[in-house]
């Protein structure tokens, strides 16, 4: 994937066939890259953090249970400042995520994004132009960041058991 900006500063992806085949369209993505291309930075006011739903398995639209948790101001930028330092990792198969965050400009729900701690991906998802698809990425669950972020995750909902893992 080719990341180009266009003359009106957005940005926009260029796949190549390659990056399309299979699971590989995961492969060496950055978040940041990822989340800037669907919603500046600097657009996002509020993130919702919640649970997924047990058993989802469409295409992950709607996945997100109701807020355990929002997220502003200091609180959402250390957030997002974890997810830019989710070092890559090997793709595994499982996507059974168990959390995720929904960012939020001033006026609109922008972007869902699922964490699945097992299989190292994180799903992002375009709630304003669903025609983008979802683009995944992997990271490395055994990271600092990922471990402070699952942690962060794991307080907005307590006591849940063992599906707490992802």
């Amino acid at each position: 994937m080719t990341v180009v900006t266009a003359p009106n500063g957005t940005h926009r992806a260029r796949w190549d066939s390659r990056t399309l085949a299979g699971s590989q369209r995961f492969a060496g993505l950055r978040h940041d890259v990822l989340v800037e291309l669907i919603i500046p930075r600097a657009e996002v006011t509020i993130a919702e953090v919640a649970r997924v739903k047990r058993g989802w398995r469409s295409d992950w639209r709607g996945a997100l249970e109701e807020p355990a948790a929002f997220w502003e101001g200091d609180v959402l930028a250390e957030a997002l400042g974890l997810i830019d330092q989710l070092p890559e990792s090997e793709l595994m198969r499982c996507f059974s995520p168990g959390f995720g965050m929904r960012l939020h400009d001033e006026s609109t729900a922008r972007l869902e994004i699922l964490f699945c701690f097992h299989c190292h991906i994180a799903l992002m998802i375009d709630l304003v132009a669903p025609g983008r698809g979802q683009v995944g990425a992997t990271f490395d669950p055994d990271s600092d960041p990922a471990r402070e972020l699952l942690s962060r995750f794991r307080r907005c909902a307590p006591g849940v058991g063992e599906r707490d893992q992802s």
